[in-house]
């Protein structure tokens, strides 16, 4: 299945092998789910609710120990994929939102903002490095001064399967990055990068190269 075309359901559907235990419940209906009924979460350190009936499900072998969730709205979800290891933070404002992490997926340091009816779907096998933003909005407006329109619209950020990103990368709103891509060290994406096996850099992000891909495991290089 696409990254594109995952949806909540999908990833909770009892076909894919899932079976859910509650671990935590407040008293205004948030809730923390986990395919582990012994898995260990401080919830007064790692999640910051001012709302009800948000949902937050984590598979096991994932570790959101060093991931801070802050939520002000009402009846968001957020799922976790198996062994996925998060370091940094989520940050939404408003309802009914959604952030999904694939399996094996890390973050080194990542700034998620999620706002103005938008979600965040990162595939399985990513590696983001450290001082990474990823936004759903810029927060504020920018519009024509003749018509008074909005021209700075929100929207989902899709991120593949197998992407790495650089330290210091910024993903703006409205954005699609397709699998077995690398962005470069301080690239602004705002536009989607559609192509796959391809190597991204710059401000904004353009093609470098073409045919390329990565794995965490350092290859021996032919004249060593």
């Amino acid at each position: 299945m696409a990254v594109k075309d995952v949806t909540f359901h999908d990833a909770l559907s009892p076909e894919n092998g899932y079976k859910w235990h509650l671990i935590y419940e407040d008293a205004s209906e948030n809730k923390v789910y986990s395919t582990d009924s012994q898995y260990v979460l401080d919830v007064s350190k790692n999640i910051y609710v001012s709302g009800n009936n948000n949902s937050l499900y984590l598979c096991s072998g994932s570790n959101i120990s060093k991931f801070i969730f802050r939520i002000k709205g009402n009846y968001s979800k957020f799922f976790i994929g198996e062994d996925a290891r998060l370091i940094g933070e989520v940050n939404v404002s408003g309802s009914r939102q959604n952030f999904i992490v694939g399996k094996n997926t890390t973050f080194q340091n990542v700034t998620v903002i999620i706002k103005e009816h938008s979600n965040v779907i990162v595939g399985d096998g990513c590696m983001f490095s450290s001082k990474i933003e990823i936004r759903t909005s810029d927060s504020h407006s920018i519009f024509d001064t003749i018509t008074g329109k909005r021209i700075n619209v929100p929207g989902d950020v899709i991120i593949g399967n197998h992407v790495w990103l650089g330290k210091d990368v910024i993903v703006s709103k409205n954005i699609i990055i397709n699998d077995n891509c690398i962005v470069g060290a301080k690239a602004f994406v705002n536009k989607s990068l559609v192509d796959s096996y391809c190597l991204y850099a710059g401000v904004p992000a353009r093609l470098i190269r073409r045919n390329v891909n990565w794995t965490r495991e350092l290859i021996p290089i032919d004249n060593e």
